[in-house]
């Protein structure tokens, strides 16, 4: 996936944001990076900062406010988080971060909360309302993301930004809500590059491709989906991909559509064998690709999509 040249990365850090909805906020709340970047420098906050308010503009927020969070809201030179907290604010009054409100360094208490704010007064129109936070490493974020989800019962949707399609890396712990709202975040996000407007969308058949990547297995599912609803089209499976792998795709009713064998799973340069493909006839395949754990997805698709696993076929 993030291959240079067969990778779907591009020029921009690849970061992930949990949006969240916590039940005494009252707006949805954005934390990042919680899973990608571990000590991010100035130039990866950069990305980071840019993928999250890209992200809140698909969800309806004009001006998302950004806080950078420190654990104070003071410079202090020898406070690597407050300096960096500095200096993006100063990048995003120079245009080097667009489409956002920032302001840092502050602490937790007084980007949530107003009367922190008030009371240590803070004047700034991020203070006490932000939308995204943007923490200083990935410890941080993982840590208040979790505690927001399992102590204050926030439901919460992530999604990794920053390559040529959302990607979504759930945790096993994850509900089956949060995988969901993780899903339509993705499809969200990905939605306003196909073109499509909110009222075609219900009158436009959508395919979307599932890879759910195992051990030594891959399992697949075809989806077609009018005004929301998913309706299975057709299942497969590969299994054996460490050696002779085997691709089985079949109807939703059981009967086989495809099948093939390979003898090894690279072929003679080495690289990863195509599995077969279903039929969708004129119809455009969504792309949703899954690689421990990771799953790619976008509305369209102008040119073949790499493989996400190097190490699996298809």
């Amino acid at each position: 996936m993030l291959h240079s040249s067969t990778g779907i990365r591009t020029e921009r850090r690849i970061s992930h944001v949990f949006i969240i909805d916590v039940p005494v906020y009252p707006s949805l709340l954005m934390v990042t990076d919680t899973a990608v970047n571990i000590a991010p420098d100035l130039d990866a906050k950069q990305d980071i900062c840019q993928n999250a308010i890209d992200l809140a503009h698909t969800l309806g927020v004009e001006q998302p406010k950004v806080a950078v969070l420190a654990a104070v809201e003071t410079i202090r030179p020898k406070m690597q988080s407050t300096l960096d907290a500095a200096a993006l604010c100063k990048m995003a009054d120079r245009g080097q971060i667009k489409g956002g409100l920032l302001d840092g360094p502050l602490a937790m208490d007084n980007a949530i909360s107003l009367e922190a704010a008030r009371i240590k007064k803070i004047d700034s129109p991020v203070a006490g309302i932000a939308d995204i936070l943007l923490v200083s490493n990935l410890e941080a974020g993982n840590i208040l993301a979790k505690q927001l989800i399992f102590l204050a019962g926030s439901e919460a949707a992530g999604i990794m930004l920053g390559a040529q399609v959302p990607i979504i890396r759930t945790s096993r712990a994850d509900s089956v809500r949060t995988r969901r709202a993780s899903v339509a975040t993705s499809v969200l996000y990905a939605w306003p590059s196909s073109g499509l407007t909110t009222k075609n969308r219900n009158d436009e058949w959508i395919h979307n491709l599932t890879l759910n990547a195992g051990s030594s297995s891959v399992k697949c599912a075809l989806y077609e989906e009018c005004a929301g609803e998913p309706v299975l089209q057709a299942k497969g499976l590969v299994e054996s991909i460490d050696t002779t792998p085997h691709f089985i795709a079949k109807s939703s009713g059981g009967a086989v559509l495809s099948e093939s064998y390979w003898e090894s799973a690279l072929d003679g340069r080495g690289h990863a064998r195509p599995s077969s493909r279903f039929g969708t006839g004129s119809k455009t395949p969504s792309p949703v690709g899954r690689c421990s754990p990771s799953v790619t997805g976008s509305p369209t698709v102008a040119r073949p999509i790499p493989n996400p696993c190097p190490s699996t076929p298809g």
